[in-house]
C-alpha cells in the first residue's frame, strides 16, 4: 500500500471520527472503503450509459424477439422431474 496525504475539512473530519467512534475500523480503512464503493459507483453508471446509448444507436427489433419467443421452454424441470 502507498500512503498519501489528502487535505479535510474539519467538520468532515469530526464527522467521520464520531462515525467511527467505539469501531475497530480505522480512518484511512473507512476512506479506502469509501473510495472503492464510489469507484464502482462511477464504473457501473458508465456502462449503464454505454448501454443505454447503444440501444439507441441500435434499438431493439421487436419481430427478433417475437421469434425468440416462440422457441423458448418455460417448462419448470423440477415439475417435470416431480412426474416421473
Amino acid at each position: 500500500m502507498k500512503t498519501i496525504q489528502i487535505t479535510i475539512d474539519e467538520d468532515l473530519l469530526e464527522r467521520l471520527d464520531r462515525r467511527l467512534c467505539g469501531r475497530s475500523k480505522a480512518r484511512s480503512a473507512f476512506v479506502r472503503a469509501a473510495i472503492e464503493r464510489e469507484l464502482r459507483r462511477a464504473e457501473v453508471a458508465e456502462m449503464e450509459e454505454q448501454w443505454r446509448a447503444s440501444y439507441e444507436n441500435e434499438p431493439v427489433d421487436l419481430a427478433e424477439l417475437e421469434a425468440w419467443e416462440l422457441v423458448q421452454d418455460w417448462t419448470d424441470d423440477r415439475a417435470v422431474v416431480a412426474h416421473r
